[in-house]
């Protein structure tokens, strides 16, 4: 994954240089092909003999700059990654970009080499190479200013587009180190569940052994069933609403051999939010709450109600449970406890303010959980 973002980055950089390459290139071929157009419109011929370079020679002219070009900028954005100090990197700019201004009067006499044969073919006398450079010394400063000015407007458009591709490159780090925070954190969370629900359990067969050893052996049974659940469900973040309440049917039926007959049970879910996505194990803590505040404490008959729907672009979770009094209710579900502690860290964790968690009785004798979270439908994979 690594070397694949790496190689990205890598060509993002380098159709970045290769665009600014032949963008200026184009300008600067296209705008003296113009100039030359029509300096042949207004000076024409003379004795038959043309007075200015040949179009062909203009365009072999570009072509050997072009190289150099692109050289030159892929310098500029080394030194721009190796560059500790900013004058010492600009100086070496401006001393590239001096070199390749410098080559642009050569290359011209090379391409009317090329074309024509020599360096010399429109001049009126056999001329040296020195002649040639050197005979007009205002034609070469001035050609040399234009493409220095041109070559360094490519080096600051490199730096301004290199720095806002290096700032968005360190945004998208520091995203993915806090979502690999942010992903540890839950599962830190999410493991502290484990041992908590690990213990709870082992206490219910431990009681059941003394009074009922053939149902401590059934919730055993469950018990292992269960804990092979838990290990799964504890390696993902998130789960679907169906996988969600097909792990809390399991646990209830291991509390129902417990209780028997005197615990009712019931699990329901409208059809819309069976695919929601919830994060995983959020409902254990608030079962095992009021099986623990709640039934347990409870002589006769008791109930508990799990309900999850779809309201608008939220997903509505509710626990109720037989409560033994219309107080609050002790442990975990004033928030003291671990299970609740946690369940509040999580969401917070991963809805910031986007959720809502409510608790307290009804005035009906039932203890009453909610917990509303934003909907989104489970990513299947």
């Amino acid at each position: 994954m690594a070397d694949m973002n790496a190689r990205r980055l890598l060509d993002r950089r380098t159709m970045l240089v290769l665009t600014i390459s032949l963008a200026l290139w184009l300008y600067s071929t296209l705008s003296d092909i113009v100039i030359f157009y029509y300096q042949q419109q207004f000076f024409g011929t003379s004795g038959g003999r043309v007075v200015f370079v040949d179009m062909w020679t203009r365009w072999l002219q570009h072509l050997l700059l072009l190289p150099a070009m692109i050289v030159g900028y892929w310098a500029a954005v080394w030194l721009y990654g190796h560059s500790r100090r900013l004058w010492p990197m600009w100086a070496f700019q401006i001393a590239i970009g001096i070199v390749y201004a410098a080559m642009y009067r050569p290359m011209f006499f090379a391409a009317i080499a090329l074309v024509h044969g020599r360096p010399d073919y429109f001049a009126g006398d056999p001329a040296t190479m020195d002649d040639l450079l050197l005979g007009s010394v205002f034609v070469w400063i001035s050609t040399a200013t234009s493409n220095f000015v041109l070559y360094m407007l490519g080096v600051f458009l490199l730096m301004v587009m290199f720095s806002r591709l290096d700032l968005a490159e360190e945004r998208l780090r520091l995203e993915r180190l806090s979502s690999e925070w942010l992903a540890i954190k839950l599962r830190t969370l999410q493991w502290q569940i484990n041992p908590h629900f690990l213990f709870n359990s082992l206490n219910t067969v431990s009681s059941l052994l003394r009074s009922s050893p053939s149902r401590a052996d059934q919730v055993l049974a469950k018990f292992s069933e269960l804990l092979r659940m838990t290990l799964k469900e504890q390696e993902n973040l998130f789960s679907q609403v169906n996988g969600e309440l097909e792990y809390i049917h399991r646990y209830l039926d291991m509390e129902k051999v417990r209780f028997e007959d005197r615990l009712k049970l019931s699990i329901e879910a409208d059809e819309a939010a069976l695919q929601g996505q919830v994060p995983s194990l959020l409902l254990q803590p608030l079962i095992e709450n009021a099986i623990k505040h709640g039934v347990a404490r409870i002589p006769g008959p008791a109930s508990v109600e799990v309900s999850v729907t779809k309201r608008g672009a939220s997903l509505v979770m509710q626990v109720r449970n037989s409560s033994p009094g219309s107080g609050t209710m002790p442990g975990d579900s004033s928030g003291t406890g671990l299970g609740i502690r946690n369940l509040k860290e999580r969401l917070a964790t991963i809805y910031k303010d986007s959720f809502r968690f409510k608790y307290g009785h009804d005035g009906e004798g039932s203890w009453v959980t909610t917990v509303e979270i934003p909907f989104s439908k489970h990513a299947q994979g």
